[in-house]
């Protein structure tokens, strides 16, 4: 054990040494590079620019061998060099000291976006339309009008440029949903819904993003895949007082966060598109988004429609055919990874 320690600390204190003795050479080989002493600046730092360096240093080396370069003519190196620094600093900012021949280089190039990833926050605004009416005996034409109720949404996405400005976009997103109904059976009494559906929502959508000013601003279009995860359900039945005698108005019942997730179906798929604007600021950005989804299934599962005799036994609840559009406002940071491209 003794050995041991002893072979940690002589291993840490070498590579202590050769940190600080790369730190020297480094401040060597800049003032070599201002005093003029060219051919010294590669000597002092060849040994380091791959080792002890820390990524700021290695930022500083970078910047004194591609200037160095390009003053004694090594265009082909500067470039070289060039290239690192960016991939090493792809935020690079130019300096007024900096050399016409390195800010020409550096023109050159552009800064271009691999992939992205990032999180989301928001809320949603469903709105719901009736496929098919069906009911216990209701003797209205038509129920009452699915009421919406603003839910949410949570997630996280990624982003991959194919050319340019467009990009594949794929997320997986946490969303609740939830709605109001109600109709009279009878004419004796009021049966009313309250659900909440919770899915988990892939979205795969193209992106073409562009510039203006100091945004970017986007529009993207796609599929959207839903899982259910789970449909709960407060259900009411409430008598009501008839214009005439009637013994038999019932009494009330009421339940709540029943699962009726069997009479959901499990995968929907809806059309999507939108758009948004994002403020880069550095590797990192901010948005604001908005995606419209076309609902294309019914959302219950037919043939589970009867198959909980509770709740059109006591409640006296049959499912409409129903599906659901909704509007999804969501705001969200980025993470870009970049890379440094040759223009053509």
């Amino acid at each position: 054990m003794k050995r041991l320690k002893f072979l940690l600390l002589f291993l840490i204190s070498i590579h202590t040494a050769q940190a600080q003795d790369c730190e020297q050479q480094l401040e060597d080989a800049k003032r070599a590079y201002f005093n003029g002493n060219l051919s010294e600046v590669n000597k002092l730092l060849s040994d380091c620019i791959n080792g002890e360096l820390t990524h700021q240093e290695r930022i500083e080396a970078l910047n004194v061998l591609t200037n160095a370069a390009l003053v004694l003519n090594e265009d082909k190196q500067g470039d070289s060099l060039m290239l690192l620094l960016l991939s090493e600093d792809p935020l690079l900012q130019l300096r007024s000291s900096d050399l016409e021949e390195f800010k020409r280089l550096y023109e050159t190039y552009d800064i271009v976006t691999r992939f992205s990833v990032g999180a989301r926050l928001g809320w949603n605004n469903p709105e719901y339309s009736i496929m098919s009416y069906h009911s216990y005996g209701s003797r209205t034409i038509e129920p009452e009008a699915y009421k919406s109720k603003t839910g949410f949404n949570a997630g996280a996405f990624g982003e991959v440029a194919v050319f340019r400005q467009l990009m594949v976009t794929a997320a997986i997103n946490f969303q609740l949903h939830r709605y109001h109904q109600s109709e009279i059976i009878l004419d004796y009494q009021e049966v009313s819904i309250d659900e909440k559906l919770s899915y988990l929502n892939i979205p795969l959508q193209l992106k073409y993003q562009f510039e203006i000013l100091s945004f970017q601003p986007f529009v993207n279009a796609g599929m959207s895949f839903h899982r259910l995860l789970r449909a709960n359900a407060r259900l009411d039945l409430t008598p009501l007082e008839p214009d005439f005698l009637n013994p038999y108005i019932g009494i009330p019942k009421r339940v709540k966060n029943y699962n009726i997730s069997d009479q959901r179906k499990n995968f929907t798929s809806n059309y999507s598109f939108g758009g948004g604007i994002r403020k880069q600021i550095g590797l990192f950005a901010v948005e604001v988004t908005a995606n419209y989804e076309v609902g294309l299934n019914n959302l219950i599962n037919t043939e589970e429609r009867f198959g909980d005799p509770e709740l059109y036994n006591t409640f006296s609840y049959v499912p409409d055919d129903f599906k659901m559009d909704h509007l999804r406002i969501s705001v969200g940071v980025v993470r870009s990874f970049v890379k440094p491209r040759k223009k053509n």
